[in-house]
């Protein structure tokens, strides 16, 4: 057997690419869990929904029913080919994204074998559109918004978690985020609308460089569309609170009754790691959100997606200088 760190030149078929000769991170110890196994396990559909739909508002496919519809069956298999699809639009992300001395991170080959769960959850979720099968790796895998996601002026804004910038005049999903610590979501987005509206882009961000704020001096008269014109959804979401109930199955590797997948050096390395103002659960907590922003990027459609951003920054994840 390979040592777990070092990588070989394996050959790769994306769904819908010729074969590519891609350099991958070989983990033999660490088989991928599949989401049919994860969703064929009633233990593990219900601490998704302890989790991250603590107050059963989502409209969801409930796996947790047996036997299994034939549409149910069907979604298991759409689960497994996602899963299948994130992880090749992940080595697109850290080819495209990723500083080069950064590509063999710990942090990606952890966030590679939970792609599994976050395919469980965006078909669990009913985030999908309807067939992704035939969709190209450049294309948008998301449905249009629906009921199937929070709004901002929802109680969930004020929680942690992952959030989407839905174009409303363009019709498109732009961009992906995630956000911990005090005021959850809602005042993360409250920093995006302040950049939005500052006179300077000094990192050259494309969001704030195409939708900067109405208010802003960089908004030009022939600009289309602003920032306020994009709207905020929330497609999962989850308490910071490390008293509650169910804050330590962040931590819990996935064979010890958790959902989540590390090894005992990834969860050193996680409870080792600075996060700041995070402490104990919380960032186990971080890593999820990280997880999660990461997997609804892969899925948005590469030409309308504003973010240049790897993910995973406090992690040490650094940017690919274009």
């Amino acid at each position: 057997k390979m040592h777990p760190t070092k990588t070989a030149d394996v050959l790769r078929e994306s769904c819908h690419r010729a074969p590519l000769v891609d350099r991958v991170l070989l983990n033999p110890e660490e088989g991928d869990i599949k989401p049919s196994m994860i969703l064929n396990d009633s233990a593990k559909i219900a601490i998704i929904y302890s989790l991250l739909d603590p107050q059963e508002k989502m409209q969801r496919i409930d796996f947790s029913i047996r036997p299994h519809t034939p549409a149910t069956s069907q979604s298991i298999g759409v689960a497994d080919l996602l899963f299948s699809c994130l992880k090749d639009r992940l080595r697109a992300h850290i080819r495209g994204k990723v500083k080069q001395s950064n590509h063999l991170h710990w942090c990606l080959s952890w966030a590679r074998k939970n792609l599994s769960v976050v395919a469980c959850c965006m078909v669990m979720f009913r985030h999908l559109k309807d067939d992704i099968s035939r969709i190209s790796d450049s294309k948008c895998l998301l449905k249009k918004p629906n009921n199937n996601y929070f709004l901002m002026t929802n109680a969930e804004a004020s929680l942690w978690g992952c959030y989407l910038f839905w174009d409303a005049v363009e019709y498109v999903w732009i961009r992906s985020g995630s956000a911990t610590g005090v005021g959850g979501i809602k005042k993360c987005n409250q920093t995006h609308l302040s950049r939005a509206k500052s006179p300077e882009n000094p990192d050259n961000s494309k969001l704030y460089d195409r939708y900067p704020s109405q208010l802003s001096i960089r908004s030009k008269y022939d600009h289309e569309t602003h920032f306020e014109k994009l709207c905020v959804y929330i497609p999962l979401a989850f308490s910071g609170d490390v008293a509650g109930s169910a804050a330590c199955l962040f931590g819990k590797d996935y064979r010890k009754e958790g959902l989540f997948f590390y090894t005992a050096e990834e969860e050193r390395t996680i409870s080792g790691t600075n996060f700041r103002g995070k402490v104990g659960a919380q960032k186990f907590m971080q890593m999820i959100a990280y997880l999660f922003e990461l997997g609804y990027d892969l899925a948005l459609s590469s030409s309308n997606n504003v973010s240049g951003s790897p993910g995973f920054e406090g992690c040490g994840l650094m940017q690919q200088q274009e």
